[in-house]
């Protein structure tokens, strides 16, 4: 009963500690790289999800043609994620069933030739883009932070809600 007593008043200290944090505007957020990356990804694979659903938030698997509600698919890239140059890149991610995306590794045939029917010249322009190095500063991904969560909150509009 005293251990149990002890937990209880742990968690409440720390959830007094976290909201005390909360209400205090002079917290600094964690901005580090991976979690500039991580935040990036996050609005990035919402807003490529969005972007290609309709009013009732459904979309379709770019490789497959499965018809999911957005929030039940990935964010594919044609391009591994891997190369940060095109890791938010729009001509290179589209919305995949999780099935694509991680069982059939993208289903990169597919969708190359999906990409080329859109736009000719564009995997060409893809893989050469894919063997340039580039390695972000923390102030080019606050920067794309920002505008992808623009980007984010144009697209949220056209769902009905």
């Amino acid at each position: 009963m005293q251990m149990q007593h002890q937990l209880l008043s742990t968690d409440s200290i720390a959830e007094k500690g976290l909201e005390k944090a909360r209400r205090n505007k002079d917290v600094v957020e964690d901005e580090s790289m991976s979690n500039l990356i991580e935040d990036c990804d996050a609005l990035f694979s919402r807003y490529i999800r969005i972007k290609y659903s309709n009013e009732q938030g459904m979309v379709t698997c770019y490789t497959s043609g499965v018809e999911m509600r957005y929030q039940d698919a990935h964010c594919g890239h044609f391009i591994s994620r891997k190369h940060l140059g095109l890791r938010w890149e729009e001509n290179n991610a589209r919305p995949q069933s999780p099935f694509e995306n991680c069982n059939m590794h993208g289903n990169q045939k597919v969708f190359a030739q999906r990409l080329e029917q859109e736009k000719s010249g564009i995997v060409q322009w893809l893989e050469e883009q894919s063997r340039i190095v580039y390695s972000p500063t923390i102030s080019e991904l606050k920067e794309l932070k920002t505008d992808l969560a623009h980007r984010l909150n144009l697209v949220m509009s056209k769902l009905k809600h």
